[in-house]
């Protein structure tokens, strides 16, 4: 039986990493030399490479993650290995190969698992298998689907690849490194959407109805609940969530550095280096002013939180500035109605994702039914909740999150930390 390993982008790795892609670097100097004999060698010729390293440079260095056998996986394994909720297998011996797949699997966020010969039918549904050149005879073994086979390799087996993958229909071909950015692309579109992180977006139908306190207290309370939260600042005219958490700014990214950031977010990555309020972490920014271009990352932060997370709560400000983009990721929305609110438009764009229900906040007018104020929106009622001068002075005062340790008051918010998990 052949060993099989494992490979995670951590930032402990990225001492193998620039080795890997110097040696990748080098091979293709050597393979090209005649063709392209004005090429500078210090330059990569991999923009896959490039991306990993770099975005692995930005965090504190951390220990390697160890390479590991199928078996070893569960439960207990670290961080940075379930940061991954897609993955796919290289059968390939060729070392040069397999460091370069290795950075392009890291650059897409992607979980690899490498090994000798072809996976066993025990292999999971939806992993991706990627067949070396050296390889490619087992590609009529593989028994896989159209589509799902790659067969990667390195410009001297071109050949030898295409002539096995015309016997496959659906087999892909990636000659590196020419191929390389389409195969991060590829490895890293089938990420999008992996993971069993629960995404749950809070939207106001209007400004002032109290939309970030109860996001704020959602997160709070699944993270009492023993979940690992985060809690996303996507309120592009808020003033930032860090004034109802702390008395000050801690130390840690936020939006600021995030839209300044180029390449795939790396789910283990970003867990490590976001700032926490009591246990929850927190994406926000430290200064006024979050521009609608920025929100354009809202996807990508959600598709790499999901799969390291077990809840992100989003505050999405106002209903009518959902982005359908941000909506497709999520998996449950609420919609805050204040009490005293007049008639509401048709609220949410008409999209099947998420599943909606409405929470009404305030003190209701005389006569007035809060059911009835969330049917006249075309949602079914998660909760009536009535606002609470204890709630607004501990936001006013940086300690929103504290107000939980009251059981009455959590308990009158239990709603929202159940719905929170549904699904999961």
């Amino acid at each position: 039986m052949s060993e099989t390993r494992r490979f995670v982008a951590s930032p402990g790795s990225l001492t193998r990493l620039r080795r890997a892609e110097s040696r990748h670097q080098d091979h293709n100097v050597q393979e090209h030399a005649r063709q392209e004999p004005e090429r500078r060698p210090d330059r990569t010729r991999f923009p896959a490479l490039a991306a990993a390293t770099a975005r692995l440079a930005e965090a504190p260095p951390v220990d390697a993650v160890p390479a590991v056998g199928p078996e070893s996986a569960g439960p207990g394994e670290s961080d940075a290995v379930r940061a991954f909720g897609c993955r796919a297998v290289l059968v390939s011996t060729d070392a040069v190969l397999i460091d370069a797949v290795a950075l392009i699997a890291a650059a897409a966020g992607i979980e690899l698992l490498v090994s000798g010969s072809p996976p066993g039918e025990r292999e999971e549904p939806g992993t991706i298998l990627l067949l070396g050149a050296d390889q490619a005879g087992a590609l009529r073994t593989a028994g896989r689907g159209p589509g799902t086979v790659v067969l990667v390799g390195h410009p001297g087996a071109t050949d030898v690849m295409w002539r096995a993958a015309a016997a496959q229909p659906g087999a892909r071909v990636a000659v590196l490194p020419a191929a390389g950015p389409w195969l991060g692309e590829y490895l890293g579109e089938l990420g999008v959407r992996a993971g069993t992180g629960h995404v749950v977006v809070f939207a106001g139908t209007s400004g002032g109805v109290g939309t970030t306190t109860l996001a704020v207290l959602a997160a709070a309370a699944r993270t009492l609940a023993g979940d690992r939260v985060l809690l996303v600042d996507g309120d592009a005219l808020g003033a930032g969530l860090w004034p109802r958490l702390k008395p000050a700014v801690p130390d840690g990214i936020g939006w600021e550095e995030v839209r300044g950031s180029s390449g795939r977010l790396a789910p283990a990555q970003l867990a490590q280096i976001l700032p926490l309020s009591q246990g929850t972490a927190v994406l926000t920014r430290t200064a006024a002013g979050l521009g609608r271009n920025d929100l354009a990352l809202l996807p990508e932060v959600l598709a790499a939180a999901r799969r390291i997370f077990d809840v992100v709560v989003l505050d999405g400000g106002r209903t009518a500035d959902l982005d359908p983009g941000t909506l497709a990721l999520c998996d449950v929305g609420i919609a805050v109605i204040g009490a005293r609110q007049g008639a509401v438009p048709a609220l949410l764009p008409g999209t099947g994702t998420p599943h909606w229900n409405a929470v009404v906040l305030g003190s209701l007018q005389p006569g007035s039914d809060p059911r009835k104020l969330a049917t006249a929106c075309g949602l079914p009622l998660l909760a009536y909740l009535r606002r609470r001068r204890d709630i607004e002075r501990a936001a006013a005062e940086g300690r929103l999150m504290s107000v939980l340790a009251h059981r009455r008051l959590a308990a009158s918010l239990r709603p929202l930390a159940v719905h929170g998990s549904a699904g999961r």
